[in-house]
């Protein structure tokens, strides 16, 4: 959780804490204290499944069922209260996770018809990592969607930095800003990397993004391409119909079967 934003000593003096995407300091101010969520463990995942759905399943079977889901709190969620809805299709931890496989898109990545409301779509796996591009979108961070959307075309493993390069469409100012928004609301992750010969650990040179992350993604149409706007000829000229004469499109053939 992150205490403010506001007042900070308002919000020290009430014992205020706020849940948010947004981890920079920056944000915040200097008196909060920034904790950052990391995903849960394999046994505490597994402990919020068996609390969601004790009848579900063992608690080994719950523990592989979050490793399996990545540890987020949303997607435990999630799974846990379709595993308890009665007309579900899957009713134990071992079901739904054999069933993640092949019908992601209908389990944790199922789409929600009131989607439009920002307080609903930030509840839903499908819609929330969205709802965080659109907002980047809007605040200018218009390439955050599609440099998440080429690391969902990889695998989930750390990538080097150097593979985003700026092109005739992106600076590398703009490809800068685009990754570090997506890292200020942990939609990528920068890996340590030690240095050579020992010494501290380096959070340079990489990112990953997180299996569910990637998973939610891959799901959705790659973005639009950025419009290109008509190229003008220094000197229009009329356009002009080409003319092709009856003799011209006759083939020889058909010429002379006549």
């Amino acid at each position: 959780m992150t205490t403010g934003p506001g007042n900070a000593t308002t919000a020290r003096a009430k014992g205020a804490a706020r849940r948010t995407r947004d981890t920079a300091p920056a944000t915040w101010g200097p008196s909060a204290h920034l904790v950052s969520l990391q995903p849960l463990s394999t046994e505490a995942s597994g402990a919020v499944l068996r609390d969601a759905a004790p009848t579900a399943g063992t608690a080994e079977e719950a523990a592989a069922l979050g490793e399996r889901l990545g540890g987020p709190a949303l997607a435990l969620d999630t799974a846990g209260r379709y595993l308890t809805h009665p007309t579900s299709r899957y009713r134990t931890f071992a079901a739904y996770q054999d069933a993640l496989d092949t019908e992601f898109g209908d389990l944790v990545g199922a789409e929600h018809p009131q989607a439009a409301d920002p307080d609903i779509a930030r509840t839903v796996v499908r819609h929330t990592f969205d709802f965080l591009l659109a907002q980047l979108h809007d605040d200018g961070y218009t390439l955050a969607r599609p440099a998440l959307f080429l690391l969902a075309l990889l695998e989930p493993t750390p990538v080097p930095r150097l593979l985003f390069t700026p092109g005739r469409q992106a600076t590398a100012a703009e490809l800068d800003a685009a990754l570090a928004a997506l890292h200020q609301y942990g939609l990528i992750n920068t890996p340590a990397t030690m240095l050579v010969g020992g010494g501290d650990a380096l959070t340079v040179g990489q990112v990953e993004v997180h299996p569910l992350v990637h998973d939610v993604i891959a799901l959705t149409p790659p973005p639009a391409p950025p419009a290109t706007p008509p190229s003008t000829p220094t000197s229009p000229r009329p356009s002009r119909t080409p003319h092709v004469s009856r003799s011209a499109a006759v083939p020889k053939a058909a010429a002379s079967s006549r």
